[in-house]
């Protein structure tokens, strides 16, 4: 609640042409934020590899550790949705980022409710 005491919890901003800049800025914002933010949807934009990076590695590298978030159910992760952006290779992006010093972890859930699930 670093942030005037409010918490970001869910942010919709899909189909708004959001490129790198507003990646790097939401970075900086998820960064300070004490808690974690529960969703993000940032589809159909114009995001690349930089502003992808930099989201991405906020929330892997959170100073205050807010990721996952911890429920009474256990770990919850951050819910980011970046489809239909402008990451080339993202297979080999999301690997680098997977490795030390960053230590992404990543999930891949259906749309649908069955099989896998990134919570069990």
């Amino acid at each position: 609640e670093g942030t005037g005491g409010c918490r970001l919890r869910i942010l919709k901003l899909f189909r708004n042409r959001l490129g790198d800049g507003f990646c790097e800025q939401l970075a900086r914002f998820v960064a300070e934020q004490q808690e974690a933010v529960d969703e993000m949807h940032l589809s159909h934009n114009a995001i690349q590899q930089r502003g992808m990076v930099a989201l991405l590695v906020a929330l892997a590298t959170h100073r205050f550790g807010a990721y996952p978030r911890q429920s009474t159910a256990g770990p919850c992760p951050c819910w980011v949705r970046m489809e239909h952006n402008e990451v080339a290779d993202m297979d080999s992006l999301l690997a680098s980022l997977a490795e030390y010093p960053v230590g992404l972890r990543v999930c891949f859930a259906p749309r649908n409710k069955k099989g896998h699930s990134c919570t069990s």
